[in-house]
């Protein structure tokens, strides 16, 4: 599987719903969800404004089913405390997503 390592804005804003992400969940996401463990291949459904000001879409939404979200503005800033890291990943046909 080809993977991109994402860490700054311009690469989340190319990112389009249907789009594959491989989510390195942190200990204490398991807080909010316990299948939020471990690292968790998700299609992307939903990019939205998180915040009506933002000048942009800012939060993914992962799966409707436990609400599983993340904004990645707080991501890039470093101020997620769930996310370790995230991958776009290309060339996933066979692989099982969340």
């Amino acid at each position: 599987m080809d993977k991109e390592n994402l860490v700054n804005t311009d690469q989340f804003k190319r990112l389009k719903k249907g789009d594959c992400l491989l989510v390195n969940w942190n200990e204490k996401a398991e807080v909010w969800d316990k299948s939020m463990k471990g690292s968790m291949l998700y299609k992307i459904l939903k990019i939205q404004k998180a915040d009506t000001r933002s000048d942009y879409p800012d939060e993914i939404i992962l799966r409707v089913k436990g609400n599983i979200f993340f904004n990645f503005r707080l991501f890039v800033k470093e101020e997620s405390n769930i996310i370790k890291s995230v991958y776009l990943c290309r060339d996933f046909e066979e692989v099982r997503l969340a």
